[in-house]
């Protein structure tokens, strides 16, 4: 399931509209839609711990694809998500570090779909 069809599942799982969810996790309406219609994803590793915590999912499931389970890992997947989670909890590096290593991860991300 891509990132944009596991938004609108557990939006409707919840029983949330778009314009609820956008403003538990701090975007526009408009933004939120773009996201659910998979015209873009969030900027800011905010976003997703937002999302995570509003759904009650791991932020790795969202990233993920072929992460099945809500709360659970797949494979060589959980390395990589407790060293991003160590990096992004760390409160030596600041948030615009956090955002700048968020956007080059969604980046390989995005050049992986292609």
């Amino acid at each position: 399931m891509e990132f944009s069809e596991k938004l609108k599942y557990w939006r409707n799982k919840k029983g949330l509209t778009q314009e609820e969810v956008a403003k538990e996790i701090n975007v526009t309406t408009r933004t939120y839609q773009n996201y659910e219609g998979a015209r873009a994803f969030p900027q800011q590793s905010k976003v997703y711990i937002a999302l995570s915590q509003l759904f009650q999912i791991s932020v790795d499931y969202l990233l993920f694809d072929d992460i099945t389970s809500p709360n659970g890992k797949k494979g060589e997947r959980t390395s990589l998500s407790s060293q991003l989670k160590f990096y992004f909890e760390n409160p030596d590096i600041s948030q615009e570090e956090k955002d700048t290593m968020f956007k080059k991860v969604e980046s390989l991300y995005k050049k992986s779909k292609e």
